[in-house]
């Protein structure tokens, strides 16, 4: 009886570490973020003042200044990706896609709320990036990169979709 008490107490114990260590470590990671963020934009400022002082040719800060803000949008998507992948709510599109299905199994059903998520994600990171462009805030060339890279994994992603879809319904 004490063996068994003591045991779901370890248990007990585990399962409340393991939880506090992912909420810990999700937000290490968006102060890390925003450390990177703020890191990036100095040494974008650093290379601006060296590139009117004339210590640095236009190309090597076309270039340099091109990689910098590659990796500050890149930490702005991560960062909203953090912030907003517990707000997405996909349930009645997958209920749509669910309704096409024969038989949808619990894999297939988390497997298409976790696709649409991502899609949803990616969505969301995609019009980010063009009101970005929009207000001049990001290089045209740096955002047609981004673009691509999402638009790939959107595809991607929306063939996974389907071919889950198909299988089900040929099952």
């Amino acid at each position: 009886m004490f063996e068994e008490v003591f045991l779901a107490v370890i248990v007990i114990l585990i399962v409340v570490l393991v939880v506090m260590y992912s909420f810990f470590r999700n937000r290490v990671s968006e102060s890390e973020l925003n450390f990177r963020i703020m890191d990036s934009k100095g040494k974008l400022a650093i290379a601006e003042r060296k590139f009117m002082q004339g210590k640095i040719r236009k190309n090597i800060f076309e270039v340099l200044a091109s990689k910098l803000e590659e990796e500050i949008l890149t930490s702005e998507l991560a960062l909203f990706r953090l912030q907003k992948a517990r707000e997405i709510l996909v349930s009645s599109s997958a209920n749509k896609l669910l309704l096409e299905m024969n038989n949808p199994t619990k894999y297939r059903r988390a497997k298409i709320n976790s696709i649409l998520k991502e899609t949803s994600l990616l969505r969301n990171e995609m019009s980010l990036l063009e009101g970005k462009l929009l207000k001049r805030q990001v290089r045209e060339g740096v955002f047609e990169k981004l673009i691509a890279e999402k638009e790939s994994k959107l595809i991607s992603k929306e063939k996974q979709l389907g071919d889950i879809v198909e299988s089900s319904k040929n099952n």
